[in-house]
């Protein structure tokens, strides 16, 4: 699958989003002293309701991010010197 659209989806406009915030504290210029190690991951999320009352959530199977779930273009996969992962090509 891949997008053939010139403008981006809303997840992968939220996913660049996320991705700046997180290579500008990876980047320590806020002023951190540490590490920060970001990993973005795909998983199978499971709410539960009971008589319409939310009772939680659940995260199953998390996996490394290789794909936008909603568009489909290919994510690059992390490599050992990166702080963050899944850049999209």
């Amino acid at each position: 699958m891949e997008n053939i659209d010139s403008m981006p989806c809303p997840f992968c406009k939220w996913y660049r989003k996320m991705k700046s915030l997180d290579e500008y504290h990876a980047g320590n210029r806020d002023g951190g002293r540490g590490t920060t190690e970001v990993k973005y991951l795909a998983a199978l999320v499971q709410e539960r309701y009971y008589n319409g009352c939310y009772c939680g959530r659940a995260t199953n199977y998390p996996e490394p991010l290789n794909y936008c779930p909603t568009c489909g273009i290919k994510l690059k996969p992390q490599t050992a010197n990166q702080n963050t992962t899944a850049i999209p090509v």
